[in-house]
């Protein structure tokens, strides 16, 4: 039901580095992640064992999840020194047996260290790529998952805002907007998108919508028909464009773009295996989405003779509309008759803040699902709105009884100005190669 970012009235940076230096300055950031994994799973069992024996106090803040390994920029500048602050440490009563399984673990730990290096060229394509920065249901989102819901943020921004590609290349993206930085606005919505997309796609799973063979053999044709096209450095220079720094990401993406699509697909066509009654959604409805059809009766132009009796009849009409929509008849129906929106779909709109001129957004927002407002009057006409459940709703309903855990302080570490800046230079550097092979 999604019609994102369009008003009524209708009104792709070069990494010198070949894939297998790569590897090689990937190394040490796996063996850190994949020891610091393994070590978090000892800590939970040690602490389960810990609160069957006897209470512990402990104070710990949401950074406590393990050090972070550098990330691949940071291999790439030698000259960026990282400094991590060490929590101080907590006394802790600890009995034997908890003890005993620290030092059993610590032990596996070390063994998994030393098996890593004596087996990095197996090993290293199994380990999973990227810092979690958050779980939905126990799925977890990678820092360079964010990436690209961080670069389409940003790029909605900029278009939203008439920036061009020289201005985003230098744009403050840390400007304080509203009383908070738009850099922290425009990760927190790249993590909801995230979240969202994530949990779709497990409902969707839970119905029994995956991806079949056809789906996978298409993707699987499409990374092929890439890498033999532009090689891959060049398939990972044009996901870079993107904000997707790898070709495996791109992979990984792009199944969640056609999973996702699937799924948005059954629910259009089979509504009532989703939706529960509106009165439930009404429970959690959002307040930065809506979902709406409206019956627009346009103003006379303007100059148009008699103008100021036309406009009479107009509201005459839609009062009339009204009544009936209100007396029950069906919308989609008054909607097909009376509507003079150009730009409207079957499908409505679903809008946020500041995307539909105040009267009409402040109107929608107001409703419940299935409520009809009275008339509203803005720029282009009468309007007679109708608040319909849309799938941003929907998520909203499913995030109510699901776990999911964000990790903030990781998710500070993001840079968008980082990341918008790789994608200029990915893109300069595909125009300089296409300029070249144009020669």
């Amino acid at each position: 039901m999604e019609n994102e970012n369009k008003d009524f009235m209708g009104e792709e940076i070069e990494n010198t580095l070949t894939p297998e230096e790569k590897v090689q300055a990937d190394i040490s950031e796996k063996i850190a992640d994949a020891a610091a994994e393994v070590q978090d799973e000892i800590n939970e069992a040690a602490s389960d064992v810990q609160e069957e024996a006897e209470d512990v106090s402990c104070e710990c803040c949401e950074e406590c999840d393990g050090e972070e390994a550098l990330t691949e920029e940071a291999w790439m500048d030698v000259e960026k020194e990282a400094i991590v602050e060490k929590p101080e440490p907590v006394k802790v009563t600890v009995k034997k047996s908890s003890f005993i399984l620290s030092l059993i673990g610590a032990a596996v730990a070390g063994a998994l260290i030393l098996l890593l290096c004596l087996n990095i060229p197996k090993i290293g394509a199994m380990i999973p790529e990227g810092s979690t920065v958050a779980t939905v249901n126990g799925e977890k989102i990678t820092d360079l998952d964010v990436k690209y819901y961080v670069y389409a943020q940003a790029m909605t921004y900029a278009q939203n805002n008439g920036l061009d590609e020289e201005s985003i290349k230098d744009f403050d993206w840390d400007q304080e907007i509203d009383g908070e930085k738009l850099s922290d606005t425009l990760k927190r919505k790249a993590v909801e998108d995230a979240v969202n997309e994530v949990l779709t796609i497990q409902k969707g799973a839970e119905a029994g919508i995956t991806l079949d063979d056809s789906m996978k053999a298409q993707l699987d044709a499409q990374i092929s028909g890439i890498t033999a096209t532009y090689g891959e450095d060049g398939f990972a220079l044009r996901a870079r464009t993107m904000g997707i720094p790898s070709i495996k990401q791109y992979a990984k993406m792009y199944e969640k773009v056609m999973a996702m699509q699937t799924v948005q697909e059954d629910i259009t066509a089979n509504p009532d295996k989703y939706y529960p009654e509106d009165a439930a959604l009404n429970e959690t409805l959002p307040t930065d989405k809506a979902s709406v059809k409206h019956i627009l009766i346009k103003f006379p132009e303007e100059g148009e003779e008699g103008e100021a009796a036309s406009r009479e009849d107009k509201l005459a009409l839609a009062q009339s509309v009204l009544e009936r929509a209100k007396n029950g008849e069906d919308f989609d129906a008054l909607v097909d008759e009376f509507n003079e929106d150009p730009g409207a779909t079957k499908e409505g709109y679903t809008f946020g803040p500041g995307e539909m001129v105040a009267e009409f957004e402040t109107a929608a927002f107001a409703l419940k699902l299935g409520e009809i407002s009275d008339i509203v009057e803005t720029t282009y006409g009468y309007h007679i709105i109708k608040r319909i459940p849309g799938l941003y709703d929907l998520q909203a309903y499913w995030k109510a009884s699901s776990k999911i855990d964000i990790k903030n302080g990781k998710i500070d570490r993001i840079s968008i100005s980082d990341i918008m800046a790789d994608v200029a230079a990915a893109n300069e550097a595909v125009q300089a190669e296409t300029a070249a092979a144009g020669q």
